[in-house]
């Protein structure tokens, strides 16, 4: 996993950053309460409306059928300036609803677009099961494809299409990784028949 901070390397159960000092337990002291947070849209900053709430949900049901393994959640939100977004985003994930105790870890396979409508700033984060997979630099794109919607206060349209471009590079992704793993599609293909010969 990386620190939210300052973005370097960390395990899991380091009780601080080696690198920064951010300490989740320190923050938590500070953060207060979690918020209650709904598995796909939660507006905390009351900033959609019923037929736009309505539409995120849609649109995650469609990329959770088209990713059964993953889990994609939006939170609106307003928070002091103070605070680092990263490190808020960070302390949702850990220690609020959207993922079971069941799921931490590796089978932790969420992807949280976190909006805080203050400042206008838009955060994606990952489960720890996804941060093998997908790099630094693609969730910067996939936050900056949201960018022209944020400058028109559009958080609707910021979520869409941050869920569109995830979309494109998790497809890129699960394409690529027969071949990082040295899985060729014949030998891919050859195990899937095998398998469905006894699937009876």
């Amino acid at each position: 996993m990386r620190c939210p901070v300052c973005q370097q390397s960390l395990h899991e159960v380091s009780p601080a950053c080696p690198h920064c000092s951010f300490d989740l337990t320190i923050a938590v002291q500070h953060l207060g309460m979690v918020p209650r947070l709904r598995p796909d849209v939660t507006d905390l900053a009351g900033m959609l409306t019923p037929s736009q709430t309505a539409e995120l949900q849609e649109m995650i049901r469609q990329k959770e059928r088209r990713f059964p393994q993953l889990q994609f959640a939006c939170v609106t939100l307003q928070i002091p300036p103070q605070v680092p977004l990263r490190a808020y985003t960070f302390w949702l994930l850990n220690r609020g609803s959207l993922v079971s105790a069941m799921e931490k870890g590796g089978g932790c396979r969420i992807v949280l677009f976190v909006l805080e409508m203050n400042q206008m700033q838009l955060c994606c984060m990952l489960g720890y099961g996804l941060e093998p997979f997908v790099n630094q630099s693609t969730l910067e794109q996939i936050v900056q494809s949201a960018q022209p919607l944020l400058a028109g206060g559009d958080a609707a349209g910021a979520f869409q299409a941050c869920l569109e471009h995830a979309d494109l590079n998790l497809t890129a992704i699960s394409r690529a990784i027969p071949a990082i793993y040295g899985l060729h599609e014949e030998k891919v293909a050859s195990t899937l028949s095998a398998e469905a010969e006894f699937a009876y």
